[in-house]
């Protein structure tokens, strides 16, 4: 009856030993998989912030390009100035409609500020009356700004 008792207890002992062994491996293989996961969203986030932080950067760059159009085509410089620096920024700005052509309402805001900043040079140019070009510039700045700021808040 002892012996039978001693070789009940090892397996108990055993069992237990087992059991512990292998509670062991399942948290050191959850562990990783845990760390494995973290790891990838953490990436997976800091790539997405850091594309964020482009696009903001980008549209910031816009907002800076279009306020000095609107500025540069909307006042009264020497027209020497404007026909100077048009088309250096007339250019950019298709550029910028290139960049953000993924946004269609910033894209489209774009192109109708390119037109028209484009027709109040030309009315400039031709010495013609601007006062309503003018307007409509300011218009589609106004427009711009807002699908600058429609992209920042999705």
């Amino acid at each position: 009856m002892t012996n039978d008792r001693i070789d009940n207890d090892m397996r108990i002992e055993l069992t237990s030993q087992t059991v512990t062994l292998i509670a062991a491996g399942i948290a050191a293989i959850a562990s990783l998989i845990s760390l494995i996961l973290n790891s990838s969203l953490i990436i997976h986030r800091e790539r997405k912030q850091q594309l964020w932080q482009f696009n903001l950067q980008r549209i910031t760059q816009l907002e800076e390009l279009a306020g000095h159009i609107a500025e540069l085509f909307g006042g009264y410089p020497a027209f020497e100035k404007l026909q100077q620096e048009a088309p250096q920024l007339l250019l950019q700005l298709e550029l910028a409609a290139g960049h953000f052509r993924r946004h269609k309402i910033l894209n489209q805001a774009i192109r109708d500020f390119h037109n028209a900043a484009s027709r109040a040079f030309v009315a400039r140019r031709d010495s013609q009356d601007d006062r309503d070009d003018k307007r409509d510039l300011e218009e589609t700045f106004a427009r711009l700004l807002k699908a600058c700021d429609e992209v920042i808040e999705a």
